[in-house]
C-alpha cells in the first residue's frame, strides 16, 4: 500500500514538473524591436498627444531590454487611470508581429514605471 502511494506521489510530482517546464519560455534570444510608435495623453490643455515613431536602434534596444528583464514578449497593460495621470501607449514591432504596451498614470507596476520613464526620456530628449 505504501509503495503505491509513493508511486502515485512521484508520478504527480513528475507531471507537475513537466507542466511548469512547459509553461516557461525556452527562448533565450534577446528581443529585437524594429520600430516603436508612442503617444501619450494627459487631461491638461496643450498636452502633446501626437504619435512619434522611434527607429533609433539604441532607443529600441532600451525598450527591448526592459521587456527582456521582465520576460515579456507581447502586450502589456499596467496601472490605472487617475485624474492628472499620464497614459503612455507604445506599439512596437518585432519579427513576431506588432504588440501594444499601455501604461496608465497611477498604480503602475515595475515594468509599467520603466516603460513610462523610457517614453518620457524619448519625449523630452
Amino acid at each position: 500500500m505504501r509503495s503505491r502511494r509513493y508511486l502515485a506521489l512521484a508520478a504527480t510530482a513528475a507531471a507537475a514538473a513537466l507542466l511548469v517546464t512547459g509553461c516557461q519560455s525556452g527562448d533565450d534570444e534577446p528581443t529585437v524591436i524594429t520600430e516603436a510608435t508612442y503617444w501619450r495623453y494627459q487631461a491638461v490643455e496643450d498636452f502633446d498627444t501626437s504619435e512619434h515613431t522611434v527607429t533609433d536602434a539604441d532607443q529600441l534596444a532600451e525598450l527591448a531590454a526592459i521587456l527582456d528583464s521582465h520576460e515579456i514578449s507581447g502586450d502589456v497593460q499596467s496601472g490605472e487611470m487617475c485624474p492628472g495621470g499620464i497614459t503612455v501607449n507604445v506599439e512596437y514591432t518585432t519579427d513576431a508581429g506588432q504588440h501594444m504596451l499601455q501604461v496608465e498614470g497611477c498604480e503602475r507596476d515595475e515594468v509599467g514605471s520603466e516603460i513610462a520613464g523610457l517614453v518620457t526620456e524619448w519625449a523630452n530628449p
